[in-house]
């Protein structure tokens, strides 16, 4: 019997609404410019926070009585997934809406509505359910065959890829819209991650320093980031423009742990040796490595040894970027972020500079991009998360 691989995976839609920029060229030129939009904030119990906090989204819509009482996660959901949507060049004419599926990561999820103060509004029963979030994004592009959600703290928008993913290579689907959002600046989540210990002390642009000497911890962010996806035949059939190539996705988790990763961060070695098997690309033709670099000391610490771990000694690595001092740690949609700038690093053939990285840590034994170019053939994310999920993204240009 002969064996067939898997069809090829093609993103022909970006899309992205956070504090990093409203559009996928904003977050590119914020990224390039190290344009950083930080807000300090005051709990309602007097405690101060630095944020990132994305511009409110403003945007037609053909249900307005859905997207009314929607949460902030669902509101930015669909104006990040509305431009990857256009960027695609789909309209509900020249595809079939029964074969279109959303599928959103989310580790948050509608958090406002599910921790707001005071009385309930009488639709909080439908929105402070996760699914609510795809729901909204899937009404609006008629999307017929499915509005679902990954939870998986971090990694939760690659989840929601590698899910998007297989049901593309199984036939379920023709186009799938992915994403990840999260709006967590609520206080109640606000204070857990305070009373976590995992908050930046700063509360300046440079509160976040990825890899760092000087990092004190991470600042919390909201915005979603979205791509569509199909398989390569499908794409070329209806004549889009591919952006990118997802060569795999590998996800999964150390069990026994909650808010580190291992010695050696051995479980994100695995992804990244399982994706790379997977695609069969060596680890030394990856030219370009997105970083989790949440600036918190045992994250960065601990990825950086994976890095070595996995591509060797320093003037052997890829370029690394941090990207979370742009964006903010916006927690279930990191990894697509990632995805996005990392995408845009390929296209242009530069790797910027980690903002507010000047003194690189002695610990964190990596190839921090200052700001080069570079001809880029294979970039590959790695995200990380609590009770021990990480990830890993293959990606390239389209050639």
């Amino acid at each position: 019997m002969m064996s067939h691989s898997p069809a090829r995976i093609v993103i022909t839609g970006l899309g992205t609404h956070g504090a990093g920029g409203i559009s996928v060229p904003a977050l590119w030129e914020n990224t390039l410019r190290q344009n950083i939009n930080v807000q300090e904030r005051t709990s309602s119990s007097g405690q101060r926070y630095v944020v990132y906090t994305a511009p409110d989204p403003h945007f037609e819509t053909k249900w307005p009585k859905i997207v009314k009482h929607a949460d902030r996660a669902a509101k930015l959901s669909l104006a990040a997934a509305k431009q990857a949507w256009a960027d695609a060049c789909l309209t509900r004419s020249n595809i079939d809406p029964h074969r279109v599926g959303v599928t959103v990561g989310s580790s948050r999820g509608p958090a406002g509505c599910s921790l707001a103060a005071g009385k309930p509004h009488p639709t909080d029963a439908v929105y402070s359910a996760f699914s609510s979030i795809a729901g909204v994004v899937a009404a609006e592009l008629a999307a017929a065959r499915c509005a679902q959600m990954t939870s998986d703290t971090c990694i939760s928008g690659a989840v929601a890829l590698q899910t998007a993913c297989l049901q593309l290579q199984s036939h379920q689907l023709d186009v799938a819209v992915v994403g990840g959002v999260d709006a967590p600046l609520v206080d109640p989540l606000l204070e857990q991650f305070a009373a976590g210990g995992v908050l930046a002390s700063l509360t300046d642009r440079e509160a976040l320093r990825p890899f760092d000497q000087n990092r004190t911890g991470t600042v919390i962010g909201e915005g979603a980031a979205f791509v569509v996806v199909e398989t390569e035949t499908h794409a070329r059939e209806r004549g889009a423009h591919i952006r990118g190539v997802i060569h795999a996705v590998a996800t999964g988790c150390e069990p026994h742990l909650r808010t580190s990763m291992s010695m050696n961060a051995q479980g994100m070695q695995q992804r990244a040796r399982r994706a790379l098997s997977t695609c069969e690309i060596a680890a030394h033709d990856i030219d370009l490595l997105i970083l989790h670099g949440t600036g918190t000391r045992l994250n960065d610490s601990m990825e950086s040894r994976c890095v070595r771990h996995s591509f060797g000694p320093v003037e052997q690595q890829p370029y690394s970027l941090g990207t979370k001092a742009i964006t903010g740690h916006t927690v279930g949609a990191s990894s697509i972020f990632q995805l996005l700038v990392g995408l845009e690093s390929v296209r242009h053939g530069f790797v910027p500079a980690t903002a507010n990285c000047t003194t690189l840590d002695p610990d964190c034994s990596i190839r921090l991009s200052r700001g080069v170019a570079a001809e880029l053939h294979y970039g590959l994310c790695l995200t990380s998360g609590f009770c021990g999920n990480s990830s890993c993204i293959v990606f390239g240009p389209a050639r």
